[in-house]
């Protein structure tokens, strides 16, 4: 083998390399995002649960008559807890994002747990 078949050699040799490096580390930081895209999702899916958990806790507990005024009672009471929590209605909207910008809501409804009374009333005073 001459010389210059040799450098060739080791040419493509080291070119094939780097290429294979450089997609290794495409792949690794790739995984990275998504284990922490997984980890935040994780812990939003965390709070939403804390959320149901405490509205499960006052569930039965009448905060007023008028379900809109049962939704700002309860993010009057919660706002500490859930930071995110805003009045949307006649419900409550729990707002999370992302470090990505990704957006996650979801709606809880006063009524469903109970916390506004009947209108019309249960024949009480």
């Amino acid at each position: 083998m001459s010389l210059p078949e040799v450098l060739m050699a080791a040419l493509v040799l080291v070119c094939s390399a780097s290429a294979s490096l450089q997609l290794w580390a495409s792949g690794q930081s790739w995984q990275q995002g998504a284990e922490l895209r997984r980890r935040e999702h994780e812990g939003q899916e965390a709070q939403l649960l804390a959320l149901q958990g405490r509205l499960a806790q006052l569930a039965g507990l009448p905060l007023a008559v008028d379900c809109e005024a049962a939704a700002a009672a309860l993010v009057q009471q919660l706002a500490a807890e859930q930071p995110g929590l805003r009045r949307r209605g006649q419900g409550v909207v729990l707002e999370l994002s992302g470090s990505d910008g990704s957006r996650r809501e979801r709606w809880y409804d006063p009524a469903a747990y109970g916390l506004c009374a009947a209108e019309g009333g249960d024949g009480q005073g």
